[in-house]
């Protein structure tokens, strides 16, 4: 499936490189959808040895184009064996609004300069090979 992003301007500004793994992630699903979600994963990330954090991100078709819903790192709270899994960044694109588990919803220009650090790191951990995709398509 060719995505063609809408060019909307939104607060936190998604990388030419960020787009490519996307569309190649998705490359061979169906093209009948109104909404996509990537989960990335890397087997080894654990609540004892840590690791390369699970992102989600959401996909949706207004259109025919495609937005940025959410995007959202995951880590481990707790301890074993009682640790779960829970939003520890997470970007709202609809909004614009940023949110960080320590710190709550942070300012426009912090979530900005966040997204730009944690998008470099992601795509250079998606470049390493440290995850499994799963997508899910509606």
């Amino acid at each position: 499936m060719k995505l063609t992003f809408s060019s909307q301007v939104s607060t936190f500004i998604v990388s030419d490189t960020l787009l490519a793994i996307i569309q190649k992630e998705i490359e061979n699903k169906p093209h009948a959808v109104n909404s996509v979600i990537l989960n990335f994963r890397s087997p080894s990330y654990s609540p004892e040895e840590g690791g390369y954090h699970p992102v989600e991100i959401r996909l949706v078709k207004s259109d025919n184009l495609w937005l940025f819903d959410y995007i959202t790192d995951f880590t481990y709270v707790g301890f074993s064996p009682m640790a779960e899994l829970t939003k520890e960044i997470d970007f709202c694109f609809d909004t614009g609004d940023a949110y960080h588990l320590y710190i709550g919803k942070i300012s426009i220009e912090e979530g900005k300069n966040l997204f730009k650090l944690w998008q470099s790191n992601f795509v250079s951990y998606w470049q390493m090979k440290v995850f499994d995709v799963e997508i899910t398509i509606d």
